[in-house]
């Protein structure tokens, strides 16, 4: 099995979060060979990387690598591997070892175009913070129903869901707590041309009464925390969400402050190191450098010694030791070494933002697959 490597067409990502995980819905266009493919087999996730800038650790900036197995027109079984780019805004830095995660994977073939529709999941552990204290359980119980022109739910493949607490007050040792939720249901209809992955949003308003011990007065923050979210499809336009969580309250400041300094510390140490690699990998290649330019100047005073008439030539190789160098085709001056950017920051031009075409389908392009096979 042979692997050949995609070109991107185009790429639109969607970053969705909550709690629990932060889910990447892609839909990538990639240029294939023409009359290469017979039948798309499987879709493997490879690989996957992740990167933050160190001014900001909360912009995802990454990719993962997918292997795309096909039968070939001539019968052999083939893979094609594409590295599709990642990028979004996280609400909290992504955990040390977070594993991700291939919840669903389609692939559409119209003429040398590809389009791939892709939900990547990367898990993430909710850690109550020291000297936060739960108050009190609260359930969810929230039904969706898609207006026109949703297209019906076949498949529910991810799901996020956001308690939002606006305000709450202690009365007669209650509290009382009002917000919003925040859902979104990833789904697929197969039955759509060309794009069959949707994103669905809702808001909905919700308020809960808690009783609390004898003597409190307040509370500077409160913080919702889901244990668990189901889902059931009641028809292809209802679909049921439920969920238990626990409500508990703020961490203590100063632990935030320390776990935001331990954070920061941690940030400079990495960049430092990263720094000194550079600079040894720099003055390794300024000392080969150094030394090259001793053995061509001990080389050029022995044949200076020996042909005194080609001064001209070595003074003018003294100055110029690129073009020797380049004469010679051996050397490489330091500075062209590795000037080709790379490929994966080449595919960045091609990103695109989903989330602004989230709340309506209208506004997802809609590849046209299969037209001429309908008509006939």
């Amino acid at each position: 099995m042979q692997s050949e490597n995609l070109s991107c067409l185009w790429n639109d990502v969607a970053l969705l979060t909550d709690q629990r995980a932060y889910t990447f819905v892609c839909k990538t266009m990639l240029q294939i060979p023409e009359q290469e493919v017979e039948t798309l087999q499987e879709i493997i996730l490879a690989d996957w990387q992740s990167s933050s800038a160190a001014c900001d650790c909360l912009q995802f900036h990454g990719s993962m690598v997918l292997q795309i197995g096909y039968l070939s027109t001539n019968g052999k079984q083939e893979a094609f591997t594409a590295e599709i780019p990642l990028q979004g805004q996280l609400p909290k830095p992504l955990a040390e070892h977070a594993a991700a995660r291939l919840l669903y994977s389609h692939g559409q073939i119209a003429d040398t175009c590809l389009l791939l529709e892709i939900v990547l999941q990367i898990s993430q552990q909710q850690e109550l913070q020291r000297g936060q204290v739960m108050i009190g359980s609260f359930k969810m119980r929230e039904q969706l129903e898609f207006p026109f022109p949703w297209p019906d739910c076949e498949e529910v493949l991810a799901t996020t869901a956001t308690a939002k607490v606006e305000e709450f007050h202690i009365a007669e040792n209650q509290l009382q707590a009002c917000g919003q939720y925040d859902l979104t249901l990833v789904y697929a209809n197969r039955e759509q041309h060309g794009e069959n992955v949707f994103a669905y949003q809702q808001q909905r308003p919700w308020q809960a009464v808690w009783d609390v011990p004898a003597g409190l007065q307040e509370l500077d923050c409160i913080e919702p925390f889901y244990q668990e979210i189901t889902v059931q499809i009641l028809d292809g336009r209802h679909i049921l969400f439920c969920g238990d969580g626990v409500l508990c309250t703020a961490g203590v400041e100063h632990d935030a402050a320390q776990t935001k300094q331990e954070d920061t510390s941690k940030e400079k140490r990495v960049a430092s190191e990263q720094l000194n690699t550079q600079i040894a990998m720099v003055l390794q290649q300024l000392i080969q450098e150094l030394q090259r330019c001793n053995r061509e100047k001990a080389q050029q005073k022995e044949t200076e010694e020996t042909a005194p008439d080609e001064d001209s030539a070595s003074s003018c190789d003294e100055v110029c030791p690129v073009r020797k160098n380049g004469e010679a085709g051996k050397v490489v001056h330091p500075s062209v070494v590795n000037s080709r950017g790379s490929r994966r920051a080449n595919l960045f031009k091609y990103m695109r933002d989903l989330n602004s075409s989230m709340q309506t389908p209208n506004s997802m392009r809609n590849f046209e697959f299969g037209i001429e096979n309908k008509e006939e």
